[in-house]
């Protein structure tokens, strides 16, 4: 029977990403990460297996990706299985 980590290396290299704008603040989730960039812009990492990294699918990413749809973001919060995302407007 397959686990639901089994396609998951067991340890983790460290990785340098490069920004196009600064950091505004990091959420770190249980098993997943937010990166709220100065601009507004969303990225997000880890596992997805709830679709907690808001890509619109159950996906994992091992690499900070943007989330075009949540731009405006001004606080961001992450938990075990969820994202929390304030936006400056509900529009946009």
């Amino acid at each position: 029977m397959k686990r639901v980590h089994d396609d998951i290396p067991s340890h983790c290299t460290p990785l340098v990403c490069s920004m196009e704008s600064r950091t505004a603040n990091n959420a770190p989730g249980c098993q997943h990460s937010l990166v709220l960039l100065s601009n507004g812009d969303l990225l997000s990492f880890g596992f997805g297996q709830y679709g907690q990294l808001e890509h619109g699918d159950w996906d994992h990413r091992y690499t900070p990706t943007g989330i075009p749809t949540l731009s405006g973001a001004v606080a961001v919060a992450a938990g075990q299985h969820h994202s929390l995302v304030l936006r400056r407007s509900w529009g946009g």
